[in-house]
């Protein structure tokens, strides 16, 4: 199950006229090459009207651009996502002057829910630059938080293969308190839920080797709590998200703790920075670029939480999710079913003596279990035909073909 992927760009975008073509080109690599993703973390998107008026406009909000990229991406064919934003303070958020660039993030609301959405600006590590976005979303009944960055430029920097030797790391003093100060967050979630899912992402305008992104936001030894999936890329030879003066190299990144670790699947999608520009149009008409940043996209695993569903003293009928879950009709001649979707979940349907006979319309052998409750035992048991009986009783029947014989003491579990 493919429980969400991230983009991440860095845009400049605003709604007016002049930026149609890039939102038109940015639309069409959400869908096409990253397979619109169900959650987008966006930075750098400019208010309604975008740089026009410069340092003196006082439009801080930020709806029509967003909603202008959600039109763009339902015209090229993908959903039709969800926005989510906080606006800044007015000229608090560096960038352009009267851009007031900040994190945003798009949701596809027929995959994920947004259950909560704040803005870490409190924290002065973030002054006069872009606050975090932290997004909380529902998934399969479990909740991933989402923290969408955009640290401090690295405005003043020489290449780190250029001739100034060592090369200038400007605002790195400031990133790492940064960093730190996103690693204090994960490990306040991670201490109230130890399989809290957490991504951290953005454009962290550092490299993965720095101790900024190798020790401080990911804390160290039996501190850690965060892993680069960059650290993928890394192995395979192809890591770079940025191109500065002939340099490639990593400024994009996407931490998770361990609760998503395991299967994620992670990708550099190259559709910016290995084609040409020539912004003066020296050579080429076309100078259009989505981007001068890669997209990031992340695949992860989450199976729904199962549930434990409880009849009554009448004659009920209960039905699971997909996930893993313990069904109990109580008195009452009930009916069962674990799912509705075959091959989803391994479910526990509870048999108690004294209860009535039930219905199990989805039983799947070497998946399923029967559940057997006070005090009941599988010796005690009679197999016969497609029912399970106890003494005169018959406890259930299988109503999907299953019989009886097809059972061994492994198909049942005592509760």
């Amino acid at each position: 199950l493919t429980a969400g992927k991230a983009g991440d760009f860095l845009l400049n975008l605003s709604p007016l006229p002049e930026d149609d073509a890039q939102r038109e080109r940015l639309a069409e690599q959400i869908v096409a090459n990253l397979q619109s993703p169900d959650i987008v973390a966006l930075q750098e998107i400019q208010d309604n009207n975008g740089t026009t008026s410069g340092a003196d406009s006082e439009v801080t909000d930020a709806t029509e651009t967003l909603q202008a990229l959600v039109d763009a991406i339902a015209a090229a064919g993908g959903p039709t996502y969800a926005f989510a934003d906080i606006a800044p303070v007015d000229d608090t958020s560096g960038g352009i002057p009267g851009g007031n660039i900040r994190n945003s993030f798009l949701y596809n609301p027929e995959r994920v829910a947004l259950a909560e959405l704040t803005s870490v600006d409190q924290n002065p590590a973030f002054a006069g630059t872009r606050n975090p976005l932290v997004g909380e979303f529902l998934f399969n009944g479990e909740t991933v938080t989402v923290i969408n960055n955009h640290l401090t430029s690295r405005f003043g920097s020489s290449p780190v293969f250029g001739a100034l030797q060592p090369f200038i790391q400007a605002g790195e003093a400031d990133r790492e308190a940064q960093a730190q100060a996103l690693n204090n967050i994960v490990d306040d979630i991670v201490a109230e839920n130890s399989e809290a899912k957490v991504i951290v992402l953005g454009d962290l305008n550092t490299f993965e080797f720095t101790d900024d992104l190798s020790a401080i936001l990911p804390g160290t030894g039996e501190q850690r709590v965060l892993t680069n999936l960059v650290n993928q890329a890394v192995a395979e030879d192809d890591a770079y998200t940025f191109i500065f003066d002939g340099n490639s190299q990593v400024l994009d990144h996407m931490f998770v703790t361990d609760s998503l670790l395991d299967e994620a699947m992670f990708d550099i999608v190259h559709v910016n920075n290995d084609f040409p520009r020539d912004d003066g149009r020296v050579r080429f008409a076309d100078t259009i670029v989505a981007s001068d940043h890669e997209p990031l996209v992340g695949k992860f695993v989450i199976e729904p939480r199962g549930q434990e569903i409880l009849g009554s003293a009448i004659a009920d009928s209960l039905t699971g999710n997909a996930g893993d879950d313990l069904l109990r009709g109580g008195l009452g001649n009930d009916t069962l079913r674990g799912d509705d979707q075959e091959g989803s979940g391994s479910d526990t349907f509870v048999l108690a003596a004294g209860e009535g006979t039930d219905k199990i319309m989805d039983f799947e052998v070497g998946t399923d279990l029967i559940g057997l409750a006070d005090g009941l035992s599988f010796g005690a048991l009679t197999l016969s035909g497609n029912s399970i009986g106890f003494g005169d009783e018959t406890l259930a029947t299988f109503e999907n073909g299953v019989m009886a014989a097809d059972l061994s003491e492994a198909s049942f579990v005592t509760v």
